[in-house]
């Protein structure tokens, strides 16, 4: 596969197959792939894990519950 995305450096197993960067990131780290882009996307809108960690990005969404 030949793309120019960036992969997820805050990947963890348990991250939502909904969320486009974990999916990538999963495959790129399933085939073994050592030369790719990585990034930071926790904490913003990108990552779409619910336990807490991306409470900033709903902050600036206007979605926090406090």
């Amino acid at each position: 596969m030949n793309h120019d995305y960036a992969h997820c450096m805050d990947y963890r197993d348990d991250c939502p197959m909904e969320c486009f960067r974990a999916r990538l990131t999963k495959e790129a780290l399933d085939k073994h792939w050592t030369i790719v882009s990585w990034m930071h996307f926790e904490n913003t809108e990108e990552c779409k894990r619910e336990d807490g960690r991306n409470e900033q990005a709903k902050i600036q969404e206007g979605q926090s519950d406090s």
